[in-house]
């Protein structure tokens, strides 16, 4: 009982709450989803429908924005290289396309 009472009491001098972590990393999965979702849906209408390769290029370089810096933190920690590879490929991406969209805005 001594032990629980220990534990319990380090807990609440931490300041952490679990319940508001595990809502969290709830939350932000089910955003990326429905984030992949719709760059999914602009992408394709984009193909059919859009005007040029800029609108193309700046929505694919906040993808992959977003994926390379998941990707960055989870190596971070982890240092599993399947992140890293995808860290690096996603910023190349970002990089590559937001030149072109500066490229295509400019001309």
């Amino acid at each position: 009982m001594i032990n629980k009472e220990i534990i319990l009491e380090k807990s609440r001098k931490e300041g952490k709450d679990e319940g508001k972590e595990f809502l969290e990393y709830k939350g932000r999965n089910h955003s990326f989803v429905f984030f992949c979702i719709l760059y999914i849906f602009i992408a394709v209408f984009n193909l059919f429908k859009g005007d040029s390769s800029s609108t193309f290029s700046a929505i694919t370089s906040l993808f992959f924005c977003f994926t390379s810096s998941e990707a960055f933190v989870k190596y971070r920690y982890t240092k599993e290289k399947v992140h890293l590879f995808t860290f690096i490929t996603s910023l190349l991406a970002v990089i590559f396309g937001l030149l072109n969209y500066i490229l295509v805005c400019l001309r």
